[in-house]
């Protein structure tokens, strides 16, 4: 999760057309279209990855910082029994409170972009 790097935009599209579409979110030319910023931010798929990103994050969080659990698994014959163990709690947390955890974070999600949306088109931030 923290090692991935993703291009920027204009990487994948292009200068030219990032720079359009900027310009056409921006609207006038001086600030967001507060209406395109909304629209976007609390589509299904923006709330789907950042729930999915959230619950990816609070896994690697438990595994990263358990360490008792690292400094095991660097031991030659309790390392790849805790690894085994760690990939199958992580296949019974998906299946008994992945449902659960993902309904949570996917309300909260909601929530947080709602919040994210209005800063992003408060006044104060709209020509930024």
């Amino acid at each position: 999760l923290g090692e991935e790097t993703h291009p920027p935009p204009a990487d994948i599209f292009g200068r030219e057309l990032t720079d359009r579409i900027l310009s056409s979110v921006r609207g006038d030319g001086s600030s967001y279209d507060a209406q395109t910023v909304l629209t976007f931010l609390e589509s299904d798929a923006v709330n789907s990855l950042f729930t999915q990103l959230l619950y990816d994050a609070i896994f690697e969080f438990t595994t990263k910082f358990d360490i008792l659990g690292n400094a095991i698994s660097n031991l030659p014959l309790l390392g790849p029994v805790r690894n085994q163990v760690l990939k199958e709690s992580k296949r019974n947390l998906d299946r008994t409170l992945g449902p659960l955890l993902q309904r949570f974070l996917s309300s909260y999600t909601r929530v947080a972009i709602r919040q994210a949306a209005d800063f992003v088109v408060s006044e104060e931030n709209a020509s930024a």
